[in-house]
């Protein structure tokens, strides 16, 4: 064989693999790569209001993963709106739990006093309230359990959750941005980093859901959207850190 066809043969070889790894680059780079966070945020702000309030429902809410119980709830327009969104969830919880006459009490009193509109119109969230939120939240957890503070404080219901409730295409989108392998992870935020969204998102370990944790990341803080009812500030990125 002649250098030449050699070269041509190897050539016809060559350009189908390359063809192959150029499409299946563009077809990674396509596929939804948000964190669940950011992705069950992207989903809750396409929906119509009767869409949102429709999700919003305190049974249908508790059934969904807390991702998408976030992103509902950052997707409300208003303070009074945000403190019934709590409120439901308050709600949901008596009806699902036995609660002495005592406890009852807390939740009514924890509701009353900082379950408001005006609350939930102030950002960032005053020092004094966040003093209160941490109080409340430490006495519902020493009256009930570090269970319950955690339903009524920083998840919207139990943890956990189901994509079943949502519509089919993203429970597509959830699948892949949930078990996606961490090497394509890697390799699509070096392909496609402009999609990539680096809003911090936590604040402590117990904001994070796959086994990721609470890193030291960089991104840009936010001044609501974590710990007690979602509304303390945003330091740091759930991610997966060696």
């Amino acid at each position: 064989m002649s250098v030449a066809k050699g070269i041509r043969k190897a050539a016809r070889r060559t350009v189908p693999v390359t063809l192959t790894i150029a499409g299946a680059t563009v077809a990674i780079a396509a596929v939804p790569v948000e964190s669940p966070q950011a992705g069950a945020r992207s989903w809750a702000k396409s929906l119509t209001t009767a869409e949102r309030i429709f999700y919003s429902d305190p049974d249908r809410l508790s059934s969904l993963p807390v991702e998408y119980r976030h992103g509902l709830f950052a997707a409300i327009p208003t303070g009074e709106d945000k403190a019934e969104f709590w409120r439901q969830v308050f709600k949901e919880y008596r009806r699902t739990h036995k609660l002495t006459t005592e406890q009852q009490d807390l939740l009514s009193q924890t509701e009353a006093r900082l379950l408001t509109a005006k609350a939930f119109s102030q950002t960032p969230t005053p020092r004094e309230r966040l003093r209160d939120m941490s109080a409340a939240r430490q006495a519902i957890a020493n009256a009930i359990s570090s269970d319950a503070a955690t339903e009524l404080f920083t998840a919207a219901g139990p943890q956990g959750g189901s994509a079943k409730t949502l519509p089919l295409f993203e429970r597509v989108r959830y699948a892949w941005r949930t078990v996606r392998p961490r090497q394509l992870v890697a390799l699509v935020n070096r392909i496609a980093t402009p999609v990539y969204a680096f809003s911090c998102n936590c604040i402590s370990g117990d904001s994070c859901s796959y086994n990721q944790t609470c890193g030291g990341a960089a991104c840009d803080q936010t001044s609501w959207g974590c710990g007690s009812w979602w509304c303390e500030s945003c330091t740091s990125i759930c991610g997966y850190y060696s």
